[in-house]
């Protein structure tokens, strides 16, 4: 009776059992709390992030670091360094169909134009002949003409008989009936022929034409190339 009665008579003795009693339900509570919020909180999944591709930016070359070079691709401009240009592929020249005199192939051509034309026109023939001019056409282009007519001595008689212009070819030299035109290519080959002098030349047949000459035609060639 008396120790129950110190026991519940002992203030300090109560507070102290109630001040842990307290302090562990707080425990109890806040460590289910904080276990129930640590459970309900969750990672939020990041979206996955795209391929990176690497892309390499290769920068322009200036222009002042490439060869001056015109458009044309054959030299520099000035100031550009040198440039070694390869030789033009060299054309081997068509063979020719046939060897004729000057005045045969000329003569054909007086006997019959198509059936000269369909044997040689377009082709290349070697032709033979006394050179009676070498000059330069109307056209800038330089000409080898062959001589045709060999005219015969005549008396005062027979030369009155010629009309005016013939009378200036046979005092001054008839003009060439046949002729062929060759390219800067063969010049030099061809600055060392001489007037009268017999030689023969690879050519293509261009065919017959108009001219102020005897008969009124050349037959005329092109790409001549001298042969001897």
């Amino acid at each position: 009776m008396r120790d129950n009665e110190s026991n519940s008579g002992n203030p300090a003795l109560i507070i102290g059992v109630v001040a842990a009693l307290g302090l562990l339900g707080l425990l109890v509570v806040g460590g289910g709390v904080a276990a129930v919020f640590l459970l309900g909180v969750r990672a939020v999944p990041q979206p996955a992030a795209p391929p990176v591709t690497a892309q390499v930016v290769v920068p322009d070359e200036p222009a002042d670091a490439l060869p001056p070079f015109d458009r044309r691709g054959r030299e520099a401009l000035p100031g550009g360094p040198a440039i070694e240009v390869a030789p033009a592929p060299h054309v081997a020249r068509a063979k020719p169909v046939a060897s004729l005199t000057a005045v045969q192939l000329w003569n054909t051509y007086g006997m019959n134009e198509l059936t000269a034309d369909g044997d040689y026109k377009g082709k290349y023939l070697d032709i033979s002949g006394s050179v009676q001019s070498v000059n330069k056409g109307a056209d800038g282009r330089y000409v080898v003409g062959f001589a045709v007519v060999a005219p015969a001595a005549l008396n005062q008689r027979q030369l009155a008989q010629l009309s005016p212009r013939e009378r200036k070819w046979f005092k001054d030299g008839y003009p060439p009936n046949v002729v062929c035109y060759f390219s800067k290519e063969n010049e030099a080959a061809f600055a060392d022929v001489k007037i009268g002098k017999e030689v023969t030349v690879t050519a293509k047949v261009v065919g017959r034409k108009s001219a102020d000459v005897w008969r009124d035609y050349v037959v005329e060639l092109d790409n001549a190339a001298l042969v001897k």
